[in-house]
């Protein structure tokens, strides 16, 4: 019951946090976004609830020190000793991850080959070049079902058959394109296959905004506090683990997929492929075929073989374009959210392990 009420309030945080979007390096370095009714203003910074939150743990603690000092508690005691310790572990690994950001925000990614100055602006950049990719392979299976539907839907049939004797007639009475049916079947599952990536990627885009906005200002502060007591420790350095984690090595993936691609720009829409133009002029070839005479058959079996070939043109190119997204659509972003969870997994695990403050005063 406690995983689905974390979960839920999980999933309500992106849904409120999916309106707004700030730069993340003003996330980082800000204090103040100069909208004293905003979500974002100082009273809600990162900076700000994180220390506000180690104040209210460190208060919290000190109030159960003196209980177990009143009550002559030793395990109440020493739960308030180790609480303690992991307030200034958890203060120290706050003020390495603040001074790290604001030295990787003084950084220009143009500097290391990137066309766009921050790695969320190339995240973006990739999210755009993928999704025009998917939505332009949509356009061209769509294409390629409605010229197959027309050439199905069209017969040649003889006007007058021709007397074989008393009881026989010879004729013509044919769909000569009634065989692409299984071709359209299986452009209708790419078809839906392509379109369900771009409703993937929108979704993708949407969590970039979120991790962008409030990562650091929700769950960075929650993870915070809840890292400081021995009952929640293992749950804060989740959340923990995954603000920081995903802050930094969410945009970055998916900026190096975006280096791996060449940083192409997106993709324009394709046309119609002329379908609708085709299948006009087809039907009144088709038409006049049936009443004409045999000898102009030759003339029909060109035409048979034109439109054969021109059908298959376009199913080769809507299955090429398909297969030509894959890579940006659905390979490189499955790499990339695997890496994301082992990375999430490490974190989490070392931000929910105890740290002996005396062990480390030693080390330093």
């Amino acid at each position: 019951m406690r995983g689905i009420i974390r979960y839920a309030l999980f999933a309500m945080m992106l849904l409120a946090a999916s309106v707004y979007a700030q730069s993340a390096c003003d996330v980082v370095n800000k204090l103040d976004f100069n909208q004293p009714s905003s979500p974002l203003d100082a009273g809600n910074n990162w900076k700000t609830l994180c220390l506000a939150g180690l104040l209210i743990s460190s208060f919290i603690i000190s109030l159960m020190y003196m209980l177990g000092k009143t009550m002559d508690n030793q395990a109440l005691l020493n739960r308030a000793k180790t609480d303690i310790n992991q307030v200034l572990v958890t203060a120290g690994m706050l003020v390495v991850f603040a001074a790290v950001m604001n030295a990787l925000c003084a950084l220009d990614a143009r500097a290391f080959g990137l066309n766009t100055p921050s790695l969320f602006s190339a995240a973006r950049s990739y999210f755009a070049y993928s999704q025009s990719v998917a939505f332009s392979s949509y356009m061209d299976t769509t294409n390629a079902i409605m010229l197959l539907s027309g050439l199905s839907s069209l017969y040649v049939n003889s006007a007058d058959a021709v007397p074989l004797g008393l009881y026989i007639k010879l004729g013509i009475a044919l769909r000569p394109f009634s065989g692409f049916a299984a071709a359209m079947g299986a452009l209708n599952f790419v078809s839906n296959l392509t379109m369900l990536s771009v409703a993937i990627t929108s979704g993708f885009i949407m969590i970039l905004n979120v991790i962008e906005t409030w990562f650091l200002n929700l769950m960075l502060p929650a993870g915070i506090v809840m890292r400081c007591f021995t009952p929640t420790r293992d749950f804060g350095g989740v959340l923990i683990s995954i603000a920081i984690g995903l802050f930094v090595f969410y945009p970055l993936l998916f900026a190096l997929s975006y280096m791996i691609l060449g940083q192409p720009a997106a993709v324009g829409m394709p046309d119609s492929g002329g379908w609708f133009e085709t299948i006009l002029g087809q039907l009144a070839l088709f038409t006049a075929s049936s009443v004409i005479p045999y000898g102009l058959l030759a003339t029909l079996i060109g035409q048979l073989l034109m439109m054969g070939d021109l059908a298959g043109n376009s199913v080769g190119q809507a299955f090429g374009n398909v297969g030509a997204s894959l890579l940006p659509v659905f390979i490189l972003p499955a790499i990339n959210w695997i890496v994301l969870v082992g990375i999430v997994r490490g974190m989490s695990r070392a931000m929910g392990e105890e740290v002996d403050i005396s062990s480390l005063a030693r080390l330093i």
